[in-house]
């Protein structure tokens, strides 16, 4: 028995990570599957998906890699990753598309390059569109930023980066602390004060709010779809982009753009409501309240 708890108890640590990983697979995958469908559309999702039993590799790969890739653009680095990460996707695409649109137009159409090859027309075609996404998204954010400036100017606000903390390993390890206190000084010192204002225009100082984040990456294709759709029932749009794809990417788009109005808006509120408050004298405050208690005493 105490050889059979000991492999118990070396085993099960192994098998937990190994069952958490597939669940994690299984969502993802799934995830990515629903992500397709409300994108494509039903009929070309289905198409583009194919029977899971003829999946390669790539499916496997790039359906769990979805929900990862929406949160990734809610990190600094997809600025300067997913451009070049699309670049690379569109030449592995352009040069398998020949051989398995072959193989997939006698299957039904699996998921092993799911797009036919890159062309140039209008509207755009699905790989060319996912291709482009990031270059708008680095351009997008460039004009988001420059807004963000235009409204500091205009509230006579001076953007400064975030301060940052210094340590050095030097300090943690010598066991002087006068000389240790003088660091401290000296780096609180190189240190610019942060200006609330600015830290409201910007949205710093803040944790990040878990519904704001899963609101604007995991729920973007749902929204997209139910735009698009909004869309769709105008006849412009009907006409420039008739596939379900481009309605639902426009609608995405246009989402995000009103977003991001609506916060940059707010939060240009909160800068002027930060600027009008006052400090009251406590005295001046308390002979205000007595009139009015006297004021009400003698209206009764």
């Amino acid at each position: 028995m105490g050889v059979v708890d000991e492999v118990v108890h070396t085993v099960s640590p192994y098998l937990s990570a190994l069952g958490f990983g597939i669940s994690l697979l299984v969502v993802s995958t799934t995830y990515g599957v629903s992500s397709v469908l409300l994108l494509f559309g039903t009929n070309e999702g289905e198409r583009i998906l194919g029977p899971p039993s003829m999946w390669s590799w790539r499916a496997w790969v790039g359906l769990p890699a979805i929900p990862i890739a929406l949160l990734s653009t809610q990190t600094r680095w997809a600025d300067s990753t997913l451009p070049f990460a699309t670049v690379l996707f569109l030449r592995a695409s352009t040069a398998n598309a020949t051989a398995t649109n072959t193989s997939n137009a006698s299957t039904g159409g699996a998921l092993g390059t799911p797009f036919p090859q890159l062309q140039l027309s209008w509207p755009p075609s699905p790989l060319a569109t996912l291709g482009l996404l990031p270059w708008v998204r680095l351009i997008y954010n460039n004009v988001y930023y420059a807004t963000q400036a235009m409204m500091s100017r205009h509230l006579k606000l001076k953007l400064t980066p975030p301060p940052r903390r210094r340590r050095s390993g030097a300090s943690i390890l010598t066991n002087q602390p006068q000389q240790n206190a003088r660091r401290l000084d000296n780096n609180q010192q190189d240190q610019p004060e942060r200006n609330p204002e600015v830290d409201i225009l910007l949205g710093r100082g803040r944790p990040p709010s878990f519904s704001a984040i899963f609101t604007g990456t995991l729920l973007w294709p749902m929204i997209s779809n139910i735009t698009g759709s909004w869309l769709s029932q105008f006849k412009w749009v009907r006409e420039q982009f008739p596939e379900p794809f481009h309605s639902n990417i426009l609608g995405g788009c246009l989402f995000v753009v009103v977003r991001d109005i609506g916060s940059l808006i707010y939060r240009y509120q909160k800068v002027c409501q930060y600027r009008s408050r006052r400090i009251r004298n406590y005295a001046d405050f308390s002979s205000t309240s007595a009139k009015r208690s006297r004021r009400s005493n003698r209206s009764r």
